[in-house]
C-alpha cells in the first residue's frame, strides 16, 4: 500500500518556475543566462515529493517494495515519455535532415526510451551547450534518464536504512544518503575540471542534487519545528533569502563552474523554499506559489518540459526562432501539446486502476514489452528516414556526397577507396587508377571537420580527372584552425585530435602536395565557410599560432 502524503499547492508552483525558466533559457539564452538551472531546481523537487510518497508505506520484503516503486513510476512517467518520443522520431524524421547536427539524433532518442539519452550524450562529447545539442530534439531527456537511474537505486536505500522502522532508522537514512550525495558532490567538483560532460550529464555526479531533496522530506521532523515557530519577519527573511539564491543562479551563465560549484546556489535556494512552503503553507509569501496560474504550470510541468524542446528544435530546423513572432508561436505550441498530453495521457494513466487488473509481478514487465515493441517501431522509422523523409535531402545523390556511385573520368581513371589509419591519423583515401596520359604531381590533403566530408564528391572527382591520390580527414564538429576561438578552449577529444593530424601532416606533407582546409570558422558569419588551401613548399614548418589580435591569431605556414 502507498502512503497519503499532504499535498502543499505552492510545490506545483515551484515547480512552475523551473519549467518556464527551462523554457525560457532554450528559447533564447539571453533571456536568462542560467535558466538551465531550472533542471537543478527539478531534481531537489523530485527527491523530496518521490519520498514523501513513499513515506510510511509498509512491504513485506524489499522485491514487493520495489515493484510497487517502480509500478508507479512508469504510470507517471512512461506514457506521456513514450508518446511524445515517437511523435518527436517520426516529425523529426520527416523534417529533419540527416547532418552532423542531426546524426546523434536516433541514437539520443532511442536511449531515451530506456532512461539512457544522458549516458549516449555523455560519452559522445555532446555538450548541453553546443551547437549539435541543440539541434537534437531528445537532448532534454537527459535530466529524465538521470532520474530514472535515480529511481534504481533509491528504493534500496530507504527499504534498508528507512522503511522497516522509520521513527527508528530516520537518522541513519539521513546519514546514509548525506553521505553519498556528499561524495557525489566532490565528485561532481572534480568532474566538472576534468571531464565536464560527465559531471553534467550523469547520476554520479548528480546524485547529491537529488539526495538533498531525499534528506530534506526525511529530516522535515527535525526542522519543521523551527521554522513553524519562526516570527513572521524572521519567516519572510529565510523564504526571500530562497527567492534570491534561486534567482541569483538564473543570471550565471553557462561556464565551466556549471554544475560545479554554481549549481549549489540553486539547489540551496530551492530547498530553502520547500521547506518554508511545507512548514508554513498560509504564509502570504508561500501563498504566492500557490495561485491558480502558477499551481497549473506546475501540474503540466512534465509534460511542458518533454514538449518544449522538441518543439523549439523542430522550428529551428523549418521556419527559425530568430523572430519574434516565430518565438511566441513556438511558446504557444509548446503549451498547446502540453496542455493536451496532461489531459489526454497523463491524468488518464494516473487513474488507471491498473492493480485491479495486473498483478506488480505482471504490470513491470508487460509495460517494458510495449515500450520495446515502440522502440522498435522507432527504430525503424529511423532506419527509413531517407525513405520517409519530407525534406529536399531526400534526394540523395544531390544532398549526400557518399551517396553517389558513379562518375566519368577525363583521364579514363578508376577509383579505389580504402579507409587506412596513418601515423594514428584515420584517413579516408580516394586513390585513381588504370588513368591514361600525364598525372599530377603529389597529394592532396583535405583536413576539417564535417565540411571536409561534404566535399567528398569533387574530391573523388578531382581524384578521377587528375589521377591524384586524395587523402581526407574528417573530425565532426572539431575545425582544424578554428578562427571563433582558440584550441586550447576546445573539448580534450578535440584539442587530441587537432594535434594528431598537426602532427601527421608535418611528417608526411612533401613539397608539391596540397593541404585542403575545409572548416565551420565563424558561426553565423558570411565566411562561416571559410576554408584553405596551401600548397607544401616545405614540410618542416606547419603551424603557429600568435595572438596579435583575432584575425591574426592563428597562421599556416608550409614553407
Amino acid at each position: 500500500m502507498s502512503a497519503k502524503t499532504k499535498y502543499f499547492p505552492g510545490i506545483d508552483g515551484l515547480r512552475a518556475v523551473a519549467v518556464l525558466s527551462v523554457l525560457l533559457y532554450h528559447l533564447r539564452d539571453s533571456f536568462l543566462p542560467g535558466g538551465y538551472f531550472g533542471v537543478d531546481i527539478f531534481f531537489v523537487i523530485s527527491g523530496f515529493v518521490v519520498t514523501g510518497s513513499v513515506a510510511g508505506a509498509r512491504f513485506d520484503n524489499l522485491f514487493q517494495f520495489q515493484g510497487h516503486f517502480y509500478a508507479r513510476r512508469i504510470v507517471r512517467i512512461m506514457p506521456a515519455l513514450v508518446f511524445c518520443l515517437v511523435v518527436t522520431a517520426v516529425v523529426g524524421t520527416l523534417f529533419i535532415p540527416s547532418s552532423w547536427l542531426s546524426n546523434m539524433l536516433a541514437k539520443t532518442g532511442l536511449a531515451a526510451f530506456f532512461g539512457g539519452s544522458n549516458i549516449i550524450l555523455a560519452l559522445n562529447n555532446d555538450e548541453y551547450f553546443s551547437p549539435r545539442a541543440a539541434f537534437n530534439p531528445f537532448v532534454h531527456t537527459w535530466s529524465l534518464g538521470v532520474e530514472e537511474q535515480f529511481y534504481l537505486l533509491f528504493p534500496i536505500l530507504i527499504y534498508f536504512f528507512h522503511h522497516e522502522r522509520p521513527g527508528a532508522k530516520t537518522t541513519r537514512a539521513v546519514a546514509v544518503i548525506s553521505a553519498l550525495s556528499i561524495l557525489s558532490f566532490a565528485l561532481c567538483g572534480l568532474l566538472t575540471w576534468y571531464r565536464w560532460e560527465y559531471a553534467f550529464y550523469l547520476i554520479p555526479a548528480r546524485f547529491w542534487e537529488l539526495g538533498a531533496g531525499v534528506v530534506l522530506y526525511l529530516s522535515i521532523n527535525a526542522w519543521a519545528p523551527h521554522v513553524t515557530a519562526l516570527s513572521p519577519q524572521k519567516y519572510n527573511l529565510g523564504f526571500v533569502t530562497g527567492l534570491l539564491l534561486v534567482a541569483a543562479s538564473f543570471a550565471i551563465p553557462a561556464t565551466i563552474f556549471s554544475p560545479f560549484p554554481a549549481a549549489l546556489v540553486p539547489v540551496a535556494g530551492t530547498a530553502c523554499l520547500i521547506a518554508f512552503i511545507v512548514a508554513q503553507p498560509e504564509r502570504a509569501l508561500a501563498n504566492v506559489f500557490a495561485k491558480p496560474a502558477p499551481v497549473f504550470i506546475g501540474k503540466i510541468s512534465y509534460s511542458l518540459y518533454l514538449w518544449h524542446w522538441p518543439t523549439f528544435v523542430v522550428f529551428r530546423w523549418t521556419v527559425g526562432l530568430d523572430q519574434i513572432q516565430t518565438c511566441l508561436a513556438a511558446v504557444a505550441i509548446a503549451f498547446l501539446l502540453a496542455i493536451a498530453s496532461y489531459v489526454i495521457i497523463e491524468q488518464p494513466a494516473r487513474g488507471f486502476q491498473w492493480q485491479r487488473r495486473l498483478s506488480v509481478a505482471k504490470f513491470i514487465p508487460a509495460s517494458l514489452a510495449v515500450v520495446l515493441m515502440i522502440s522498435g517501431a522507432t527504430a525503424a522509422v529511423f532506419k527509413y528516414k531517407s525513405n520517409l523523409t519530407l525534406s529536399v535531402t531526400g534526394n540523395t545523390d544531390v544532398w549526400y556526397p557518399l551517396a553517389r556511385k558513379s562518375a566519368v573520368s577525363a583521364k579514363g581513371c578508376k577509383i579505389v577507396r580504402s579507409d587506412v589509419v596513418e601515423g594514428g591519423v584515420p584517413l579516408t583515401v580516394w586513390k585513381p587508377t588504370q588513368c591514361q596520359g600525364a598525372l599530377a604531381n603529389g597529394t592532396v590533403y583535405v583536413v576539417g571537420d564535417s565540411h571536409a566530408s561534404a566535399y567528398t564528391t569533387m574530391v573523388r572527382q578531382f581524384a578521377l580527372d587528375t589521377g591524384t591520390t586524395v587523402k581526407v580527414y574528417s573530425h565532426e564538429g572539431c575545425a582544424f584552425i578554428p578562427l571563433d576561438r582558440p584550441i586550447a578552449e576546445h573539448d580534450s577529444n578535440c584539442r587530441k585530435a587537432h594535434q594528431e593530424i598537426a602532427q601527421y601532416l608535418r611528417d608526411t606533407v612533401k613539397p608539391h602536395d596540397i593541404v585542403f582546409l575545409p572548416s565551420l570558422r565563424l558561426p553565423g558569419s558570411a565566411i562561416s565557410g571559410a576554408m584553405l588551401m596551401v600548397r607544401a613548399r616545405h614540410p618542416a614548418r606547419l603551424l603557429r599560432t600568435r595572438r596579435p589580435s583575432w584575425r591574426k591569431r592563428y597562421s599556416f605556414s608550409l614553407r
